[in-house]
């Protein structure tokens, strides 16, 4: 009787593997999917002009928030860029498409791939409503940037002299 009771739970957590990684395809399917569409859309345009922008600085953070996506770069400080969705006609994003989003920064802003220099954070925030909103940051880790600082006060001591 027990090695009945033993193949029964073996088989069943077999099943529920199963059950789970085809729950699984069907998301990375969505995710793709949304991905494409997002892409092709003329919002993207307008945001990937501005991930472009981002090649040759650095970047201290990335907020990829429903109504906005905003770039500050560690140089000059506090330069900041937006790409603000309602001065374009863009309706606030969904949480798919913002999580699209999110993965398409990673891709078009290669140094955001790097885990050793940027965070990937997802954050939440309170509208004057009350409702509660999610949003997703990349933030350049501290020890890059005081390295970072470090090395241009280095090189701007350097050409003083």
């Amino acid at each position: 009787m027990m090695p009945y009771v033993l193949l029964g739970v073996l088989l069943l957590g077999m099943v529920a593997a199963l059950a789970y990684l085809v729950l699984l395809r069907g998301r990375q399917q969505r995710q793709r999917e949304l991905l494409r569409r997002l892409r092709s859309s003329n919002m993207y345009a307008g945001v990937y002009a501005l991930f472009r922008g981002c090649e040759r600085r650095y970047v201290e953070r990335v907020e990829l928030r429903p109504e906005e996506v905003v770039v500050v770069f560690l140089r000059p400080e506090g330069d900041t860029q937006r790409y603000v969705f309602d001065d374009h006609g863009i309706d606030p994003l969904g949480p798919e498409m913002l999580y699209a989003l999110a993965q398409a920064a990673a891709v078009d802003v290669p140094c955001l791939q790097d885990g050793l220099y940027y965070r990937f954070d997802v954050r939440t925030l309170t509208t004057p409503a009350g409702r509660r909103v999610r949003y997703y940051t990349y933030t350049m880790k501290e020890k890059r940037k005081d390295y970072l600082l470090h090395s241009i006060r280095a090189k701007n001591r350097q050409m003083s002299h």
